[in-house]
């Protein structure tokens, strides 16, 4: 086997594996350079044939650099934390910090629970809304969840098993929430409620935040393909 299609098998493989693009290439020059300077020490040109008795198979060198990157971060020596532990509690805290915009965003606009100033107009508009609103507070939170741990999976290469382990953690976790929101009125007080639960059979709005995180790991699994493709066809 030539230098040259050694070198090539090790990108390839390396893109398969979903390494960044900079880190292969990084990888690949130094394997050049180094079967350069064996050669020339060997002063044999049956070296430059025989690439994988000097440093080993493409799979190995390929096996080890992939090892090696995700050693380098913490998400990639602890997969078990990054990607199952970390989005459970991840969601609470985003879910709370959603649920006390759309509050404070109420009191902006007048509906303070004490005294609301809202104008008929605007207490008729923010009912048709609040809704919407509400499923905003319960998907959103999933939706950057999962786009963000997606995104980590990807850049810190780890098997695709773990990528999808989180999105069907957000999707249980996610599918199961629930909120209900009632604005204040001059004789009552309003009322934010959260908690989990599913109904049976299921309802269309729990379908889809339990499909959300499913589909945009998908998506997210397709785009991460598609740039290993594009790194090993340079």
């Amino acid at each position: 086997m030539s230098v040259q299609r050694w070198l090539d098998e090790v990108r390839s493989g390396c893109g398969r594996r979903r390494l960044p693009p900079a880190y292969v290439e990084r990888l690949v020059g130094e394997l050049s350079d180094h079967l350069t300077e064996l050669m020339e020490d060997s002063m044999s040109m049956e070296a430059s044939e025989r690439p994988p008795t000097l440093l080993g198979s493409a799979s190995e060198i390929v096996a080890a650099a992939s090892s090696e990157y995700r050693r380098r971060r913490f998400s990639g020596r602890h997969p078990w934390l990054a990607f199952v532990i970390a989005p459970t509690l991840s969601l609470p805290i985003l879910w709370a910090g959603s649920l006390l915009m759309l509050v404070f965003g109420a009191k902006a606009i007048g509906f303070d629970s004490e005294s609301p100033t809202a104008t008929a107009a605007t207490s008729h508009w923010a009912t048709e809304m609040l809704p919407f609103a509400v499923l905003g507070t319960l998907i959103l939170p999933v939706a950057v969840a999962t786009i963000a741990f997606c995104q980590l999976a990807i850049k810190t290469a780890v098997s695709r098993r773990w990528l999808l382990a989180c999105c069907l953690v957000l999707a249980i976790i996610g599918g199961a929430a629930n909120s209900s929101v009632s604005l204040p009125t001059p004789g009552t007080k309003g009322s934010v409620a959260f908690g989990f639960g599913v109904s049976l059979p299921p309802s269309p709005q729990q379908i889809a935040q339990f499909l959300l995180p499913l589909l945009l790991g998908c998506w997210m699994l397709h785009v991460g393909r598609g740039t290993a493709v594009s790194v090993s066809g340079n």
